[in-house]
């Protein structure tokens, strides 16, 4: 991977990112995250594309650039490719994707890669997350794909990454809007409250 993401002068605003999964049942999991613009931002669909070949997912490039870059690099961004290292029991390659000025209908798109997975409930939590605006005219929803060996062709998961912040006018109405996600699909609800709890004493409604 040292020649298609770290090159001897990075373009770009990072070159390499690590977080660790630290669990209390098992050995630390690295991930880590390169920068597919690293040889300039023209050039990162081709990096990726490379990247995904080496790890024995090249047959996965084409619905995924299809998919989740239809409306070019400008507006469909890919931002990172990342690894899990270490003990993982199923390891991931991992492909981000910004996507610029979207709106939730537009988004299910992407989901359509996941084999079985109804486009609706993108669409839906997008919709629940962003306060039902008409676009996503601000930060930009972040597509995570996630392939592993099981199928070199299609992702197993598909994580959309929501930017609340900008789209609600401060942490009580993101919270609201967190709360009615498991609800309506059946799950305790009430993680989002402790979680929260555990982060900060500070009123939600006292900031963004």
């Amino acid at each position: 991977m040292e020649d298609l993401f770290l090159p001897p002068v990075v373009d770009g605003s990072f070159a390499l990112w690590c977080a660790m999964d630290l669990r209390p049942d098992r050995s630390a999991g690295i991930k880590v995250y390169l920068n597919p613009r690293a040889h300039g931002r023209e050039r990162s669909a081709h990096v990726t594309q490379e990247a995904l070949d080496r790890f024995g997912f090249g047959r996965a490039w084409p619905a995924l650039r299809e998919r989740s870059m239809a409306r070019g690099p400008d507006r469909d961004e890919i931002l990172f490719f990342a690894l899990d290292l270490g003990g993982w029991d199923t390891p991931r390659v991992k492909v981000y994707v910004a996507h610029h000025d979207i709106t939730a209908a537009e988004a299910h798109t992407v989901s359509g890669l996941l084999p079985g997975e109804p486009a609706v409930r993108v669409d839906e939590f997008c919709r629940t997350m962003g306060g039902d605006v008409a676009r996503f005219a601000h930060r930009p929803l972040v597509s995570c794909l996630s392939y592993t060996e099981r199928d070199p062709t299609h992702p197993s998961g598909h994580t959309v990454h929501v930017p609340v912040r900008d789209y609600a006018p401060d942490d009580e109405v993101a919270r609201d809007r967190a709360v009615a996600v498991p609800r309506r699909n059946g799950m305790d609800a009430g993680i989002i409250d402790s979680a929260w709890a555990a982060m900060t004493s500070r009123r939600p409604r006292d900031g963004v």
